[in-house]
């Protein structure tokens, strides 16, 4: 969530005041759709605790930003190593 929150506030969009929704209504609506989902499996119900929901068009975007973060601590750890 923290890496979302500094992506998020880079955006230059965020800047100027023409737009209803300010950076904070933004990250509330994201821990929203992290909180609260449920599903079910073999007639029982469960509350997922982590990650996104499976089939959830906001799942991609989460997956993205994972994938970008991981990328750029896989490369600089890779950078930093001396051969």
């Amino acid at each position: 969530m923290e890496y979302i929150k500094d992506k998020l506030s880079q955006v230059d969009a965020w800047k100027n005041d023409n737009h209803k929704l300010d950076l904070q209504n933004i990250i509330m609506l994201v821990e929203i759709c992290l909180e609260g989902n449920y599903f079910q499996w073999v007639g029982v119900y469960y509350e997922q605790l982590e990650g996104s929901a499976m089939g959830s068009p906001i799942s991609p975007i989460f997956a993205e930003f994972f994938m970008q973060r991981l990328e750029f601590q896989i490369t600089n750890t890779v950078t930093s190593i001396k051969f």
